[in-house]
């Protein structure tokens, strides 16, 4: 019976002391599942609210003109969309901006050259002008005017680029050249090509591409620019 007894009171005293502890314990579980639940809580709001931020101050310097900036913001998710058409957008606009401003420049250049034309009272100042506009329009592609000479009806250089000099097309003969003989611009993008001009063949510095403006009037032929 006394073994019982202490037997039983050992049992009743170790129940007593997990009580105890799990008394303790147990508090701390609501203020720990409260934590995690804040700090998830500000993970999810940081992942969201971050790249929104970025993507809104992309679109604020698209706004004023900067076509450049881009998001860097991409992926499968919503956001990743989001940010991959905000790039989009940059590139579209800029490309857009840049096509806008060349024609506006090619619009002012065509003015001023169609103005010098009209100021230029005798061949060699309208000559000059030529050579300018070749100079402004690809001042870092060879050009020239040839001009048939009523005298012996050939074709002279009367106008040079003076950024990147002269092409030296050899054709003389109005009838050697294909694009007079076409009466319409002709784009031959390689010498060695098997249907390139014969006056491009054969060049000391190699391939070249070139682009041949016939001038005609009433079919007979004045001119080309090369």
């Amino acid at each position: 019976k006394e073994r019982f007894e202490q037997d039983f009171f050992e049992l009743t005293r170790s129940l007593q002391q997990q009580q105890d502890k799990s008394n303790l314990v147990f508090p701390f579980f609501p203020l720990l599942l409260a934590l995690l639940g804040v700090i998830g809580v500000w993970w999810a709001y940081r992942s969201i609210m971050s790249p929104l931020r970025h993507i809104t101050q992309t679109l604020d310097w698209i706004s004023q003109g900067q076509f450049r900036v881009r998001s860097g913001i991409s992926g499968t998710d919503e956001l990743g969309k989001i940010g991959a058409a905000t790039d989009q957008l940059a590139e579209r606009l800029g490309d857009r901006f840049s096509t806008l401003a060349e024609d506006a420049r090619r619009g002012t250049q065509n003015r001023v050259i169609y103005e010098a034309l009209e100021i230029a009272d005798s061949e060699p100042a309208t000559f000059a002008v030529v050579e300018q506009a070749l100079g402004l329009f690809a001042p870092e592609l060879p050009g020239e005017l040839l001009l048939v000479d009523q005298m012996d009806d050939a074709l002279h250089e009367v106008a040079v680029s003076p950024t990147a000099r002269s092409p030296h097309c050899p054709v003389e003969d109005p009838s050697a050249c294909f694009a007079l003989r076409r009466g319409q611009t002709v784009v031959f993008d390689s010498s060695e090509s098997i249907n390139s001009c014969p006056m491009l063949r054969g060049r000391p510095g190699g391939p070249v591409s070139a682009v041949c403006v016939p001038m005609t009037f009433n079919s007979q032929a004045l001119g080309v620019l090369h």
